[in-house]
């Protein structure tokens, strides 16, 4: 039919009711077709996610035996040191592919980017620490036992890594499980959307039939309105989606609306009055022809499924004879079917997940009978799924008693009757919780297993339960390992108290001896001497200087690993403390003709919260670092005010020297332990090359950062920047100990209890010489004795002594003091660096600490402090 012109007998007219009814059809199905498209993105994309989580969990495997490959290798190098280093090598390589093609698969994930970051952090931190035992056990520097120590420790390392890594795999199965129950809970969906859909096609193909026949029989009733309904239909027909068109009797086309003239790539009024098959010789010897004739010539309705040979893409046809020709109803289906080829696919992929999956994946009817039982399954329990499916309830292979008293707990818990049985599996999934806890199954073979087990019920949209799932893992390797976590955690508990103690000695045993080789250097050094005398007692000053501070950098780097390092904030002037430190360092500057200055620390906060001793003991070191590395020029110290808001200050401070300068290629190593930029450097200038690193791990624990500038033969700049907080002015702030005069008289009556006679010596010396009236007291239980006597101002109280240690005496006198009343200063002694023995002296009732050993300064200053405390 012509557009505008009745050809051909008149039609009947269609009821109001039939239109809406075909407009509410076609609505609906748009609607179900166009859920259908959605719904099946969506599911692909879930499939996508699923096997995606598959992969990051087989590559946490892999991850994991390539940790536990190399670990191995590692523990064999340590403990026989019989080759295997290339091995190790190899591995450690094979290990950072593995490790980077996880990252890979997780960064997508944030928190799982970031386990995986934590994971390669410490990857490095290992293989750092690895070569350098690799190059110590080249030298020969690491003896029997410190192998066995690095051994255990690269142990506890090990099993950090395998906790990193069961975290993240714990996470995508977490991941997995939601995916799983989404994609289930999506393919239901599909299932009604595509149900829904072939019912309205065929609702369609019904009234469309019906109504045709009805306007047949009533064609003569509706001549007069058939041209009005012929518009109306036109308009209805250019208004949805799929294609009609019509040809006569002569294979001319009388009409196409606009989705057919679309779809053959014309305008509709330029197929008008074409011939079929001189506009369209492709399809000349296809099925199109021929199911177009057969409806023509047979007046019969044909519906077919063909690719049209001039696009490629898929058509379902439909054609419709008449007495004028034939009309052609067809619908582009290429996207619909590719999506359900996609769903096949994607379903056999499922499917071989299921059958694949390291887990066993168990589901049951609502009424307890198991519907799936994969291959994970069947090697856990040593079932066939054949046995089980449609047979049997998961009760077969669980332990009776454990089931009655899960039936048990969860009545109490649940607060109504769980009878023992299959309700005791599923009583908590019921509420829409997954009941995740450890069972015993009971293999076919009688043998039993642990297993975690996660149950959750599958719902459909609407809440109803459509059965369980039931996903099991075998710990019992994972149960082997959390024992032999925490056998390793007792054995590093032990070992760092091992540790600590072994500090807690070295230190006594070594600050002991330099206590007398100091002390007596500085007695010495207040006799008559000769030039060549006054020389080489400055030799021995210098060394032993040098020697302590070794002594103090190796035991400040033990506490710092052995996390016992801490900094303490108090108010204080740093202006004040940056100005003493530069002014400790003038005199050899002044030997070695440089120049030290010091600029901007009046323009700093009045105030500041921080701990001085460390910040001087970090400024400490970069001076004495450009001073020792700088033979002729400048060393400037410079203090800095980067930022202040409110009560928030940002301080810099920088020392700039004219030195030798640092290698770029040195600049990133030059905070690492026993570095000093080359080996050279360290034959040439000396040192341990532990200073930077203990200024960089002290400036982080103060919550700042550290850096270094550089140029070879120039000089360079190392900075700190410290987040400090102003407080106000009228707190009392720590006093610098530059105020110390060593030439004052004290007079103080002194009770020295002490059993070494070289530091008996060096301690009644230098108290002589400043005024004081020495007692000795050779153990504690005879200064214990002695102070009961009275008389004393002070008491310097050794903390290792025979008979009666420091400690134990100290408790005596002040529980006698608590009866009689009254107070003794008693200072403490101790060769001991350790916070733990500090802390222990303080808790004995000691008033203060000197530690060995101590110059004649620091003895005045610790007197004249204590003495005057004592008086208040």
């Amino acid at each position: 039919m012509r557009r505008g012109d009745k050809v051909g007998k008149p039609r009947p007219r269609r009821s109001g009711s039939t239109v809406w009814l075909y407009g509410i059809l076609i609505v609906f199905f748009a609607a179900t077709v166009a859920a259908f498209f959605s719904l099946s993105g969506r599911q692909r994309s879930i499939e996508a996610w699923v096997i995606h989580s598959h992969r990051v969990i087989s590559q946490v495997s892999r991850v994991t035996t390539s940790v536990a490959r190399v670990s191995s290798l590692q523990h064999e190098v340590l403990l026989d040191d019989r080759g295997g280093r290339t091995r190790v090598a190899q591995e450690a390589r094979a290990r950072r592919r593995e490790v980077r093609k996880l990252a890979d698969l997780l960064q997508a994930n944030p928190e799982q980017a970031r386990r995986i970051r934590e994971l390669t952090s410490f990857l490095t931190s290992r293989d750092n620490e690895w070569a350098w035992v690799l190059q110590s056990l080249a030298y020969g520097k690491i003896g029997p036992n410190l192998r066995r120590e690095l051994a255990e420790k690269r142990e506890a390392g090990t099993e950090k890594l395998f906790r990193i890594l069961e975290s993240i795999a714990q996470s995508e199965q977490d991941l997995l499980r939601v995916r799983q129950r989404s994609s289930a809970d999506n393919r239901s969906l599909l299932n009604g959307t595509f149900g829904v859909c072939a019912g309205l096609l065929v609702m369609f193909f019904l009234v469309f039939v019906l109504d045709t026949r009805e306007r047949i029989g009533s064609q003569r009733q509706l001549l007069r309105e058939e041209q009005r309904e012929s518009d109306r239909l036109q308009r209805i027909l250019e208004s949805i989606s799929d294609a009609f068109l019509s040809v006569d009797r002569d294979w001319r086309f009388t009409y196409a609306n606009g989705r057919a003239a679309e779809l053959l790539r014309h305008t509709a009024d330029g197929l008008l009055g074409k011939v079929l098959w001189e506009e369209f010789p492709s399809m000349v010897g296809t099925a199109f022809e021929m199911w177009y004739r057969t409806a023509m010539e047979e007046r019969e309705t044909v519906s077919f499924l063909d690719q049209s040979p001039g696009s490629g893409r898929w058509f379902e046809v439909r054609v419709y004879p008449s007495e004028d020709g034939i009309t052609i109803y067809f619908q582009d289906v290429t996207e619909k079917l590719n999506a359900e080829r996609t769903l096949q696919e994607a379903s056999a992929f499922q499917r071989a997940a299921l059958a694949a999956a390291g887990y066993a994946v168990i589901t049951v009817s609502p009424d307890g009978i198991i519907q799936t039982f994969n291959a994970a399954a069947e090697a856990l329990l040593g079932f066939r799924a054949e046995e089980l499916i449609d047979k049997e309830s998961p009760g077969i292979f669980h332990d009776h008693e454990e089931v009655a008293l899960r039936a048990a707990e969860l009545t109490r818990e649940l607060g109504r009757e769980v009878a023992p049985g299959f309700e005791a599996f599923v009583a908590l999934a019921r509420t829409g919780k997954i009941d995740q806890r450890e069972w015993t199954y009971v293999r076919k073979d009688g043998s039993r297993v642990a297993a975690w087990l996660a149950i959750s019920a599958i719902t459909d949209t609407e809440g109803n339960h459509l059965g369980f799932m039931e996903i099991a893992e075998d710990i019992t390797e994972r149960k082997a390992a959390q024992r032999l976590v925490e056998k390793s955690r007792d054995s590093a508990l032990d070992l760092a108290h091992a540790k600590s103690q072994f500090l807690a000695n070295m230190s006594h045993e070594i600050r002991t001896p330099m206590n007398g080789v100091i002390g007596m250097a500085e007695l010495l050094e207040s006799t008559p001497l000769n030039e060549q005398q006054r020389r080489y007692l400055g030799v021995l000053k210098g060394s032993s200087e040098t020697l302590l501070r070794v002594i103090n950098d190796i035991l400040d780097l033990s506490r710092m690993e052995a996390g016992k390092m801490s900094v303490e904030a108090h108010p204080s002037r740093l202006g004040e403390q940056v100005d003493e430190v530069v002014s400790l360092f003038a005199g050899v500057a002044r030997e070695k003709g440089l120049t030290l200055s010091v600029e901007g620390t009046e323009k700093l906060p009045t105030l500041l919260l921080f701990d001085p001793t460390r910040v001087k003991q970090v400024l400490g070191n970069l001076i004495g670092n450009a001073l020792k590395f700088t033979a002729d020029g400048e060393v400037r110290v410079k203090a800095e005010l980067l930022s202040a808001e409110s009560q928030r200050a940002l301080v810099r401070l920088s020392v700039k020297d004219t030195g030798i300068g640092i290698h770029r290629e040195s600049l990133q190593s030059i905070f690492e332990s026993f570095n000093q930029g080359d080996g050279s450097t360290q034959r040439r200038f000396g040192g341990t090359g532990l200073g930077l690193t203990i200024s960089k791990r002290l400036v982080e624990l103060m919550g700042g950062r550290i850096g270094v500038e550089s140029e070879l033969g120039v000089g360079s700049t190392f900075w700190i920047e410290l987040p400090l907080v102003a407080v106000a002015s009228e707190v009392d702030p720590v006093p610098s100990t530059a105020s110390t005069h060593p030439d004052e008289c004290l007079r103080l009556r002194v009770l020295l209890a002490e059993d070494d006679s070289v530091n008996v010596l060096v301690a009644t010396s230098h108290l002589s010489n400043i005024g004081c009236e020495v007692e000795v007291a050779e153990n504690g239980a005879e200064a214990v004795r002695k102070v009961a006597e009275g008389g004393f101002d002070i008491v310097m109280m050794d903390v290792h002594m025979p008979v009666l240690d420091g400690l134990s005496a100290t408790r005596q006198i002040r529980a006698e003091e608590a009866k009689r009343g009254g107070h003794t200063t008693i200072l403490g002694v101790s060769a001991s660096a350790m916070k733990e023995d500090v802390e222990a002296c303080l808790t004995a009732g000691m008033d203060g600490i000197l530690n060995k050993p101590f110059s004649r300064n620091e003895l005045v200053a610790a007197l004249t402090r204590w003495s005057e405390k004592g008086g208040e």
